[in-house]
Formats: C-alpha cells, sequence, structure tokens
C-alpha cells in the first residue's frame, strides 16, 4: 500500500514538474529558432556567435528562408554568417541563392554570389545566373560574380564569352577576378585568348599578373601568347614579370610534353618529372594518397615550390589548402612562391587565406611587397585570417607601412588579440605613421586597457608629428590603470607636448632637459648598386645590412668620415640575480677632450652631435650628453645608439630603461656597428629583456671580435662551456 502511495505520488509531482516546465521549454524552443539563430549571428559575444552558427548548419535547409533574410541585415556578422552557412549547405541552397542574385537589396546579391563561389564546383547549377550578374551596376557584386565562376572552374565554360567581357570591366578588381576565372575555367577558355593578350596591357599590375597566369593555364596559340608574355618581362612589378615567367614555362611544357607510352605509374608524367601528378594527388579522395603526395612534395623543399605555386591556383580547394599548407611549412624556402602566396590572401577559402598569410610571415623581408594586401587581410571576415595578417605585418617592420590602412582599421578589431597588436605594428613605423595620430588618439579610450596604453606608445613611437594627441595623452595620464598613465607621460615626453601652451616645447631642437628622442626609422643609405636596400632589426636576433662592408671599422675608430674616436667610462650594467654584477669598461677616456661645462647650442650634423655627446660625458654633463646622442641617434648615427642604450642600460643623464637600452643596441647592431655587437652579447649572456642564451651570446662575441673587439675577444675566453 505504501509503495502505491509513493509511485502515485511520483507520477503527480512529475506532472506537476512537467506542467511548471512546458513555458520555460517553450520559450527555449522559440529562442532556438532559425529566425533568432541568425539573429545570434549579430551578438557581441563570439560563443554565442559560434554556438548559433552551428546550430543553424545542423537544422540545414530547414533555415533557407531566415538565412536568406540574413544576407540583407544591416549587421556584418549576420551577414558573413548567413553567408557561410548558406555555403555549407551546398547544392540544396543553389535555388535560393541564384534568386537572391536578382534581389533589389544590394547586399543580398554580394553575399548570394560570395556564397555560391564558396561552395565552388557545387554551384555549378548557377552559371548561367552568375554570368548575367556580370553586368550589375555594383562592383562587388561583379567582382564576387567572376570569382565564383572561377571557384566553379570548368563547369563554368558558357561564361567565357561573359568573363572575356568583363576584362574590359572599368573596376580593376572585377577585370582581375575575370581573368582569374578564365584561367581557372583551363583549356576550354583558348577562345578568350585575344582578350587576355590585351589584358596583358592593362594599367593594373593585378591585372596583368592575373591574364598572364591564365595564358599559362589555358593552352593558347603558343606563338601568339609567347610573343605577347615575352614582353611583360620588363615590366615595372616584379608580380608581373614573375607570372609571365611562370606563363612561359608552363606553354614550354605543353610544347615539350612527351608522350607517355608505358604503364610505369611511377615514372615521370612530364619532362619537368612527378611533380603535377603529385599535386593533382592533394586532391585525391583517398586521404592515404593525399597524405603520401604530401609527405613526398615536403621532402622535395625548394624543388617542389613552383608547383605548389601554381597549385594555389588550382579549381579544387583541396589542393589550393593543402599546397598553402606545405610551402609554410618550407618556410623561407617558399621565398619564390611569394606573389602566389600574395594571390592567395584573395582566396574563396578562408583556410587558403590564413595559410597564406602565415607562409608571407615566415618569409620575413621577402614579403615586404605584400604588405598592401595583408593589410586588406586584416578586414577579412575571418579573425584568423586577420591575426595572421596582423602577425606577418609585425615582421616587416618599417615596410608594413603599405598596410597602414589596415591596422588603422584593426585598432577597433572585436577579436581583442588583433587590437591589441595593432597600435605595436603600427608604432614600430615611427614617423611615417604620422597619418594614424587621429586614430590612435580615439583608440586612447578603448574599453581594454592594454589597448590604451599601446595605443600611447605608438604615439610616442611616432613622435612630434603626433604633436595632435597631446591633449588626449594629457587626460590619459589620469587613467585608471597605471600601465596607461606611464605610458601616456612617456609618450608626451617623446612629441615635446606642453599642456600650458598646447604645443611642443622643442619646435627647433627637440629633447630638452632629460627626454628622449623616441625611436625614428633610419634612413638606409644606398646599396652599391644604387638602389634603396631597407634593412630592419628583428626581435630575435640581427646580422649586418647586406650592403655594409665587411671591413667597417669599429665604433669609436678613425675613419674617412672624420667620426671621432668613441671614449667612453665605465658603465656599469644591471644584472639580474643570481648573477654577479658585471663592470663593463669602456674605451679609455681621452684627456683632450675639455673638462669645462659647455652651454653652447647642440649642433645639429649626427657627427657633431657624437662629438658634442662625447666631450659632455667627459665633463659629466649627463643631461647634455643624453640629448646629444638621442638626437644623433635619431638620424641614424650608429655609435650613438650605442652610446644612447649604454646610459640607459646605467640610468646616467636618463631613466634607468634597459627595453629602452635593448631598443638602441639592436638599431645600432643593425648596421655593423661593433659595440653594439659586444652589447647584443652581454645582454643575451645576462638575459636582460631577453632570455638568458649563452649560445647567441657567443655569436654577438665572435661578431663583435671579428671586428677587433679587445673585449669580446676576453668575453668568449671566460665564456662557460665555450
Amino acid at each position: 500500500m505504501h509503495g502505491k502511495k509513493h509511485t502515485v505520488f511520483l507520477l503527480i509531482s512529475l506532472g506537476l514538474l512537467l506542467t511548471l516546465a512546458s513555458p520555460i521549454m517553450a520559450s527555449a524552443e522559440s529562442s532556438d529558432s532559425p529566425e533568432e539563430l541568425v539573429l545570434q549571428l549579430g551578438s557581441r559575444d563570439p560563443a554565442s556567435r559560434t554556438k548559433a552558427f552551428d546550430m543553424l548548419v545542423g537544422i540545414g535547409t530547414t533555415a533557407l528562408p531566415d538565412l536568406i533574410k540574413g544576407l540583407k541585415s544591416s549587421n556584418s556578422n549576420i551577414r558573413g554568417g548567413s553567408t557561410r552557412i548558406l555555403a555549407r549547405l551546398g547544392e540544396d541552397a543553389v535555388p535560393d541563392l541564384i534568386t537572391a542574385l536578382g534581389d533589389s537589396t544590394r547586399s543580398a546579391r554580394i553575399q548570394a554570389a560570395h556564397a555560391l563561389g564558396l561552395m565552388g564546383s557545387s554551384a555549378s547549377d548557377a552559371v548561367l545566373a552568375l554570368a548575367r550578374s556580370l553586368t550589375d551596376p555594383v562592383e562587388d557584386v561583379r567582382g564576387n560574380a567572376a570569382a565564383a565562376l572561377g571557384e566553379i572552374g570548368g563547369e563554368s565554360a558558357t561564361a567565357i564569352p561573359d568573363l572575356s567581357r568583363s576584362l574590359r570591366d572599368p573596376s580593376p578588381w572585377v577585370r582581375r577576378n575575370a581573368a582569374q576565372a578564365l584561367g581557372r575555367i583551363g583549356s576550354p577558355a583558348r577562345e578568350a585568348t585575344g582578350p587576355l593578350v590585351t589584358a596583358l596591357e592593362d594599367k593594373s599590375p593585378k591585372v596583368r599578373s592575373e591574364a598572364a597566369q591564365a595564358l599559362g593555364r589555358i593552352d593558347p596559340d603558343p606563338a601568339v601568347a609567347r610573343t605577347a608574355l615575352e614582353g611583360l618581362k620588363n615590366d615595372p612589378q616584379q608580380s608581373v614579370r614573375d607570372a609571365a615567367n611562370e606563363a612561359l614555362k608552363g606553354i614550354d611544357e605543353v610544347e615539350t610534353k612527351p608522350v607517355d607510352t608505358t604503364d610505369d605509374v611511377d615514372g615521370p608524367t612530364t619532362s619537368a618529372g612527378p611533380l603535377p601528378s603529385l599535386v593533382e594527388s592533394l586532391g585525391d579522395d583517398d586521404p592515404s594518397t593525399r597524405d603520401t603526395a604530401a609527405a613526398q612534395l615536403t621532402s622535395m623543399g625548394s624543388e617542389a615550390v613552383p608547383a605548389l605555386a601554381w597549385a594555389l591556383d588550382h579549381d579544387d580547394v583541396r589542393i589550393r589548402r593543402r599546397a598553402a599548407e606545405i610551402l609554410l611549412a618550407d618556410g623561407a624556402q617558399a621565398a619564390p612562391a611569394h606573389a602566389a602566396l600574395t594571390r592567395a590572401l584573395k582566396d574563396s577559402d578562408p583556410e587558403v587565406r590564413r595559410y597564406a598569410a602565415r607562409a608571407l610571415g615566415g618569409l620575413g623581408k621577402t614579403a615586404a611587397p605584400a604588405a598592401a594586401q595583408l593589410g586588406t587581410a586584416l578586414t577579412d571576415e575571418d579573425p584568423g585570417v586577420r591575426m595572421e595578417a596582423m602577425t606577418a605585418l609585425s615582421q616587416l617592420g618599417p615596410d608594413a607601412l603599405d598596410g597602414l590602412d589596415g591596422l588603422i582599421a584593426a585598432l577597433q578589431d572585436e577579436d581583442p588579440r588583433i587590437a591589441v597588436q595593432a597600435p605595436v605594428v603600427i608604432g614600430s613605423l615611427g614617423s611615417e605613421a604620422a597619418s594614424a595620430t587621429q586614430a590612435l588618439t580615439a583608440t586612447l579610450e578603448h574599453e581594454l586597457p592594454e589597448v590604451r596604453r599601446n595605443a600611447a606608445d605608438a604615439l610616442g613611437e611616432i613622435g612630434p608629428r603626433a604633436l595632435a594627441a597631446g591633449p588626449a595623452l594629457t587626460k590619459a595620464q589620469a587613467d585608471p590603470e597605471e600601465i596607461v598613465r606611464t605610458s601616456a607621460k612617456r609618450a608626451l615626453r617623446y612629441l615635446g607636448y606642453n599642456p600650458a601652451t598646447e604645443q611642443t616645447t622643442a619646435p627647433a631642437t627637440p629633447l630638452q632637459s632629460a627626454a628622449i628622442a623616441p625611436p625614428q626609422p633610419t634612413q638606409t643609405p644606398p646599396a652599391p648598386d644604387g638602389k634603396t636596400t631597407s634593412w630592419t632589426a628583428s626581435p630575435e636576433d640581427l646580422e649586418p645590412a647586406p650592403w655594409l662592408p665587411k671591413d667597417l671599422p669599429a665604433a669609436g675608430s678613425k675613419s674617412a668620415t672624420a667620426q671621432p674616436k668613441a671614449t667612453n667610462p665605465t658603465v656599469t650594467a644591471p644584472v639580474p640575480a643570481p648573477a654577479p654584477a658585471q663592470k663593463v669598461t669602456a674605451i679609455v677616456v681621452s684627456p683632450q677632450l675639455p673638462t669645462s661645462p659647455d652651454t653652447k647650442p647642440l649642433p645639429h650634423a649626427p657627427a657633431e652631435l657624437f662629438t658634442a655627446g662625447e666631450q659632455a660625458f667627459q665633463t659629466g654633463q649627463m643631461d647634455r650628453a643624453a640629448q646629444a646622442y638621442a638626437q644623433a641617434a635619431a638620424k641614424g648615427h650608429a655609435p650613438a645608439q650605442t652610446r644612447l642604450g649604454e646610459l640607459h642600460l646605467s640610468g646616467q643623464g636618463v631613466s634607468k630603461d634597459i627595453t629602452q637600452a635593448m631598443h638602441w643596441f639592436r638599431r645600432a647592431a643593425a648596421k655593423g656597428e661593433a659595440e653594439a655587437y659586444y652589447r647584443m652579447g652581454y645582454m643575451y649572456e645576462q638575459g636582460l629583456t631577453v632570455p638568458a642564451d649563452l649560445k647567441k651570446a657567443k655569436e654577438w662575441y665572435e661578431r663583435a671580435a671579428a671586428k677587433k673587439s679587445a673585449r669580446a675577444v676576453e668575453r668568449l675566453k671566460s665564456l662557460p662551456g665555450r
């Protein structure tokens, strides 16, 4: 009896719970409706957006009407998310997207074309509709339609006449995409040879480059194409010359390709060897075949790079992805593919774009011509692409200037990692980034203190040219976060800003008192061949600039340029525990230097400033010495940069700042300064601002010793485990 009562009680309780829960469940169900989930794609919370995205993919075709509506949203996250989900739905979404191509809403047409491009060959039923969109009045619709036809590939052959006409489109972007599409269609596009040859004379180098590549892929009339491509060998743009040379090789290979009459599948498939078949195997349906081909191409190193570069333009997205991944793994060996990797930054597949951006970052200075494209990639809808582009730009130093517009846009990126890094890269450009002053000033109000701090630091690196930021930096001195207040105060010193008069305190001769000028971009001397060669200090390691003579005299030695003998009394460098303090002995003080205080105005020439700094140091005028060294250092004088670093190391005449010391040692070392080599070795030996590394310390000491540094020779003898 008791058991029955207990059972009845449980049933009643369960019924009550279900009754109470039903409104909650209904509410939950309604909140997970496709319409609500599409709205959640626009949430400011990344986790909410990701959850909504995954749920909509799971719902599938039921969400189609709401996703199509999402293409018209004023929220870019909703538009982008809806586009990617529709692409995931594949063929089932094609009819609705074809309808959207004729929508009266501009954004619906743009995003529909983009979604069809993301589908690749699955969108082949949309070829005719996309061909019609090539005449759309909106440039973005035409450009995305041309790109989509290229992604569909060979099945877009019926659109060849329309794409040929698009080679005369008013927009260079549309013309470039049309040329690329014709190349991806392949041999059937041979009828477009004439328009492509004409496009080789286009004003846009990107169009010329794509037209050249297309000619190399469509198997054109060799005589006509070769004559036209030969004319590009003297094109002013390196990327165009590269594309023309690769296209000519492709045409030559087609002409000389032998007929294979054997059944030996392991033998070469063309006169160029097994590379073409290996590249094609990257898109094989069998995972083991794909992995084997990738392993073989990876093991071939630089030999496979040209083939992989061409693979980045393949119509199979799987091949493009794997090719980009292998080039990334190749590191510096992938340098010959830099032009193809740059083009891949505009690939329809985000994974290809991410790999391409990361690979360019691994190329260092070789990727300098891609700075503008990397800057554009900072506005990519995929946060992974934006992050990789930011990392790549950070490796370029002053050469990242062409990407400044993208860096400015990245200051307000919703991804905090990107927003934090953007002002750092802008600051590395020094005074050349003055056009970013207004944006950096606005960023001083950013919600993240790390971003505000980095914005203040960047303004300081720009220096007096960022004087307009003075009032905002003055206000930032009251920021609730100490790191922001400190950076703002330092930036104001670098600007030379006087809040009382709202102007610089030293318009003619910067740096009054102990204020030290911020780092300025060094004017690079011309290379022996007369061309300008830039050289940037790597954050990890440095080598002398390639244009410097190997017998460059050590700091302080006499030279024909009348640089005075460097003198410097003992400087005691701070050393972290448990290492004992090291007393660094420098060159003996010259008795010829004057000992009376000098109040004359400082000179302007770098060598004369350096001499004035040496004289002031010998007479104990540390503030004056710091001013002179700083002004000479800002003008690229390597011995002065070393001296300024030493002052920061010891705290004489300036604030004790080991980070600044390392900064100036690096700047001087990049010019082959022997004393700076010695100092770099010391910083690595003692672990000052960098992890202690005896191997790197030894390398730096050896460089200094090769330039006749007696101290470096002695230091090498005393290194542990030498």
